[in-house]
């Protein structure tokens, strides 16, 4: 499990970056960004931390469990480490200049690849063209992390990945927002500038677009989704605006309908 804010810790009275044990990934004289990555056995054995260079966000297991994929959230930094002795197998950089990561991976079984979300860098202001931001899938190989293919997400700053229960379609939950146009101010800290939040759906064979389904709102954006299969998909929004009344929801879709369910107090209305 990723710990965002390891500056903020102490161990034995000291910062925790200057712990021999908790350092050991990072590279010698590193004193960028840094996320905690922890290791708890369920089983009552012991946890074990380790800091990494990354600006981590979720966190995707391979199949067989030995090794992960670490994905950084708007940062330039993936990394495969090994679960079980949090030891950095490897890293890798966005597939191209201009991008960085979505913070979410999935592992494609049947494939043997994982696809990986990238988006345009988030200091791109809106250029009045939502092409000119649209995120990438990079299919990349899980252990060397290399870039197979890359596709078109035809979605604005993608971020969370899920795969249908028979692997055949990746749905792709899409912020729909970027950084506010020139001479627009943002209205508060971490407010994007809403345009077309959408859930995008890609055939994992050639990564063809299936499906692109609008958001509710605008200012919602779409950031996280599970899909069993397409007949129902159901995504988690965050409401984008300081002075919005509109809450925080999730929204259920498929390829035919759509139907908000808003969080009202702490009752759900459809």
């Amino acid at each position: 499990m990723p710990g965002y804010e390891p500056d903020a810790a102490y161990l034995r009275g000291r910062p925790l970056r200057a712990d021999a044990v908790a350092a050991r990934a990072l590279p010698a004289g590193y004193d960028g960004i840094v996320t905690m990555v922890s290791r708890v056995d369920t089983r009552g054995g012991e946890t074990r931390r380790a800091l990494m260079p990354i600006s981590g966000h979720a966190i995707a297991v391979a199949p067989g469990g030995a090794d992960a994929l670490w994905v950084g959230m708007n940062d330039p930094v993936l990394l495969r480490f090994a679960t079980e002795t949090l030891d950095v197998l490897g890293m890798a950089l966005p597939h191209a200049e201009g991008y960085v990561f979505g913070g979410h991976a999935v592992y494609a079984i049947d494939r043997g690849v994982a696809f990986v979300a990238e988006r345009r860098d988030p200091g791109l202001r809106f250029t009045g063209s939502p092409e000119d931001h649209t995120g990438r899938i990079a299919v990349r190989d899980p252990d060397s992390l290399a870039v197979l293919d890359v596709w078109n997400g035809h979605g604005i700053a993608p971020h969370d990945l899920t795969l249908t229960a028979d692997g055949r379609y990746l749905v792709i939950a899409n912020y729909g927002s970027t950084a506010w146009p020139e001479g627009q101010g943002t209205p508060a800290p971490g407010i994007g500038y809403g345009v077309e939040p959408c859930v995008t759906v890609l055939d994992t064979a050639d990564g063809t677009l299936v499906a692109k389904l609008p958001g509710t709102h605008r200012i919602h954006e779409v950031r996280h989704v599970a899909a069993h299969r397409l007949d129902r998909i159901v995504s988690a929004c965050r409401c984008a605006s300081p002075r919005s009344t509109m809450p925080n929801g999730v929204w259920r879709t498929s390829m035919s309908s759509t139907t908000s369910i808003i969080r009202n107090g702490n009752r759900w209305a459809t």
